[in-house]
């Protein structure tokens, strides 16, 4: 492994564990009981799954072998689906921070987001 893979892979793990505390901290002060707080926090464990998938594909990038192989195509395959999972997150986000609270109906623009995110996941 070279040392700018090694960087990178240390670097993503002290994120995950950034991220882990931060998820823990969500649940201790309570503050996933309004619905933006939820998505906030779904958006912390997407986080968590970006950077633990990546940090695993610098690890095994380069490693010859069936495991190998295998462990970069799992690994990139979760940070893709990661990143489209946190656009939906994000664009759910800003919708419950910005819209009133007894609007029910989805805004059509949030719709085609997440169907544009969903066609990207089904294409990986």
């Amino acid at each position: 492994m070279s040392l700018n893979a090694l960087v990178q892979a240390i670097s993503e793990l002290c994120g995950c564990v950034i991220c882990f505390f931060i998820i823990i901290s969500f649940g201790v002060r309570r503050e996933y009981t309004s619905r933006s707080g939820r998505i906030m926090m779904w958006m912390y464990v997407v986080i968590f799954t970006l950077l633990f998938s990546d940090a695993f594909a610098w690890i095994y990038r380069g490693v010859e072998g069936t495991t190998g192989y295998w462990m970069v195509r799992i690994s990139n395959f979760g940070a893709f689906l990661s990143s489209y999972s946190l656009l939906v997150f994000y664009t759910l986000f800003l919708y419950s921070r910005f819209t009133p609270a007894e609007q029910k109906k989805m805004n059509p623009w949030v719709n085609f987001i997440i169907l544009i995110c969903i066609a990207g996941a089904m294409a990986l």
